[in-house]
């Protein structure tokens, strides 16, 4: 099984995509954003290996998941008030600061509009879930998957 992760978040993703790995006995790798659009997919990915990346589920070849695990901005303002020590105006800026460069980034050096979700097999809303929650709705739909 071949799964892709990415995020939106400012949270770290990183130990649910290590816990699922483990879970499920696949190896884990983080995958960055160097391949131009030119260049196609990031690689050939491995059997049994969960990918997470920022674009992993854009621009990973056919893994058998997608799965984006999406934040909305009032969560993002309040990972960088809670953690970054951020006035809430502060925040806000850094955040649409953030998002308009980087979609821009992205469309400009990848083709990849990373506000369409519809290439996606899971999308799960992480604001009101913790990292429990968000590998046991993972785990759900892995088990109801067609075999």
């Amino acid at each position: 099984m071949i799964i892709s992760i990415a995020s939106n978040g400012y949270e770290d993703i990183e130990p649910i995509c290590k816990s699922l790995a483990l879970r499920y006995g696949l190896k884990y790798e983080n995958i960055e954003s160097t391949a131009t659009k030119e260049e196609g997919y990031f690689n050939t990915p491995k059997k049994d290996t969960i990918y997470k990346g920022p674009l992993a589920v854009w621009k990973m070849k056919d893994p058998d998941i997608r799965i984006f695990l999406k934040a909305s901005t009032e969560n993002k303002v309040r990972y960088l008030v809670t953690n970054k020590k951020m006035s809430i105006e502060d925040a806000k800026k850094e955040i649409e600061k953030e998002d308009n460069e980087s979609r821009e980034f992205f469309v400009n050096n990848f083709g990849i509009n990373v506000k369409d979700y519809g290439i996606c097999d899971l999308v799960i809303n992480i604001d009101k879930i913790n990292q429990d929650g968000i590998i046991g709705v993972i785990e759900k739909y892995l088990s109801k998957m067609k075999k």
